[in-house]
Order: structure tokens, then C-alpha cells, then sequence
């Protein structure tokens, strides 16, 4: 059974990262398991892929343990787009789970040519204090959520790099999926 968007968001905000190989991204680039979608992996980061429901990699920065991005997918039937309905669920979601959740910016804009959703926030998870911004999207049928975290202190730090992988990244990539560096 696919996975509810309201599923899909809590294993993306939440995720237990699991990883199984850590691999350095060979020439910046990350092609999806499948093959279905393509993104620039910023230097100084590492991919892992993960063990955590609909997350399908995972991409450390290697200067600032704790500072990490995630790329999720997951089947959305009937979906053409990304509904201000289900942003507005998605938001509920997030402070009915999260202690202390508050969004601190939220727009939508164009990722992959489609129309994203991107919400920043603030939040407690285990006792520590977390800050993240999600992408949040629907193209082809398919729900991707690209989402980085780290503390407040870092925060900005590293958005820059999150924002580039963001912009690059491509759906209907080519290569043979799965492995990091794939272009």
C-alpha cells in the first residue's frame, strides 16, 4: 500500500538515517536509484543510502557532523501537483509531531518544472534543537521531498549548498542508476 503524504512527511522530517556505504560523490553528481532523477552533490559532502521508509539517499556534510540533506519519493496517484490543501496538512502534521514546531518562511517556486513548496522551520527532536527547510513537490505522479536539517548554529552555514542541489536537480536523468556519481 503507498504511503500517505502525511507518511511520507514524517519519515522525511524524522528519518532514522541508516546508512549503508558512505561514498564521496564522484564528479558531484548523484543519479537516483532508478535512474529516475539527478542531482549535483555539493563538495565536501557524502551520499549514503539509507534504511528509512521512501528515503532513498541521504547526503552528509562531511565538515559539520549532524548537517545533512535528504531526497524522498513516493507514489502520489491522481496527483498532478502539489495542493495548498495538502501544504496546509503537511503543516499541521509537522506541529501536531514536532515539539515546539515553527515555521519560520514559506514559498512556492519552481523546482524540476514543477511547482514546489518550501517550507522552513524550526523544531525539538530528542532534545535538540533543529532547524530545516523542505522542498516539497509533485511531478510525474510522484511526491519528492528534498529536505536539509541542522542546528540553528549551522544553519546558514550550509543552506547554500542544499539551495544548489536543489537547483540542480533533474528528473528523468540519465545513466544507470543508483550509484553515486552516476552522471
Amino acid at each position: 500500500m503507498p504511503m500517505t503524504v502525511r507518511e511520507v512527511v514524517r519519515a522525511a522530517l524524522g528519518a532514522c538515517l541508516l546508512s549503508s556505504a558512505a561514498v564521496p560523490a564522484a564528479g558531484g553528481g548523484f543519479t537516483g536509484p532508478d535512474g529516475s532523477y539527478r542531482l549535483d552533490c555539493p563538495d565536501g559532502w557524502t551520499v549514503r543510502e539509507t534504511g528509512a521508509p521512501a528515503v532513498e539517499a541521504a547526503f552528509f556534510c562531511d565538515a559539520d557532523q549532524g548537517v545533512n540533506f535528504t531526497v524522498t519519493r513516493v507514489p502520489a496517484p491522481g496527483e498532478a501537483e502539489l495542493s495548498e490543501e495538502a501544504v496546509r496538512e503537511m503543516q499541521e502534521t509537522f506541529r501536531s509531531s514536532y515539539p515546539g514546531y515553527r515555521i519560520t518562511a514559506d514559498e512556492w517556486r519552481e523546482v524540476a518544472g514543477a511547482r514546489a513548496f518550501c517550507l522552513s522551520a524550526r523544531y525539538a527532536q530528542a532534545g535538540l534543537e533543529l532547524q530545516n527547510r523542505q522542498v516539497m513537490f509533485i511531478r510525474d505522479g510522484i511526491f519528492y521531498t528534498l529536505t536539509y536539517t541542522a542546528t540553528p548554529a549551522s544553519f546558514m552555514r550550509h543552506l547554500g549548498d542544499f539551495e544548489r542541489a536543489v537547483e540542480s536537480f533533474r528528473i528523468g536523468a540519465a545513466g544507470s542508476g543508483g550509484s553515486p556519481g552516476t552522471p
